[in-house]
């Protein structure tokens, strides 16, 4: 979060964000995997737009928008 100029950074961000999510799934607390996952979903997203031609990026926004939308279903 102390660098926004570093996509690496950013991404790693990211996943960190989403893993705390996994975690809070897995024990349960739903409203925190939410939480998590709707942190990091701006900065994926923000990657994605950022980086059209890169696949990975593409896919990380992809895994993202898909795992809130069935924490949230």
């Amino acid at each position: 979060a102390a660098d926004p100029t570093s996509a690496d950074k950013q991404r790693d961000l990211s996943v960190s964000l989403e893993r705390l999510g996994d975690l809070f799934e897995k024990m349960g607390d739903r409203s925190n995997a939410i939480a998590h996952y709707e942190r990091s979903l701006p900065i994926a997203r923000a990657l994605a737009e950022a980086n059209p031609s890169h696949p990975g990026l593409q896919n990380d926004y992809a895994i993202t928008k898909r795992v809130l939308a069935r924490l949230k279903g």
